[in-house]
């Protein structure tokens, strides 16, 4: 006599919202590493924001952000339409139930205040460096979702031209970009 078991998963979708969903770039981490080549907390940075960082799996928020960053770059999410600041929220699955305290991160990693952000011509990282170097030898073959600085200074009501705040800076980005 056979017996079959069918075992039910349920994976929960873990839902992040991300701010300008247009103006992210991906990168593998060999291409990242010479804006974190060392440890943060040796170079003299602020301390990271979670004092629990070393008891985190950095592996999960690896695959977690990655598939984020895959969402985002096939333009799989959800918009509300009465949002004026551009925010969408993108769901994946989360077989590896996050903590809570993971799923922080992976937020904060997407999040207009504190998202990992740098423009790929820039020699300055405006935030993310803990969270880069503690996800770098988890991302293997994976592309690493960086928000950009320069396309952030658009307005996205009107992406065609940069507010007005800020034409400056984007005219000498723009500038860059066509060199590089």
């Amino acid at each position: 006599m056979s017996y079959l078991i069918t075992l039910e998963v349920n994976v929960m979708p873990l839902s992040v919202p991300v701010q300008t969903p247009g103006f992210w770039w991906r990168a593998r981490v060999s291409n990242l590493r010479p804006w974190v080549p060392r440890d943060p907390e040796l170079e003299g940075h602020p301390p990271p924001k979670w004092s629990d960082s070393a008891q985190q799996r950095w592996s999960a928020i690896a695959d977690a952000v990655s598939a984020v960053g895959h969402e985002l770059a096939a333009q799989r999410w959800q918009a509300d339409e009465n949002d004026r600041r551009a925010t969408v929220t993108v769901s994946i699955a989360d077989p590896q139930q996050l903590s809570a305290t993971e799923c922080d991160i992976v937020r904060s990693w997407f999040s207009a205040e504190e998202a990992v952000k740098f423009d790929p011509w820039s020699t300055r990282i405006i935030d993310g460096r803990h969270r880069l170097w503690n996800t770098f030898p988890y991302f293997g073959n994976l592309l690493v979702p960086i928000l950009s600085d320069t396309l952030g200074h658009i307005d996205p009501a009107n992406p065609v031209s940069p507010s007005s705040t800020s034409q400056q800076i984007y005219r000498s980005h723009i500038e860059k970009l066509g060199d590089a």
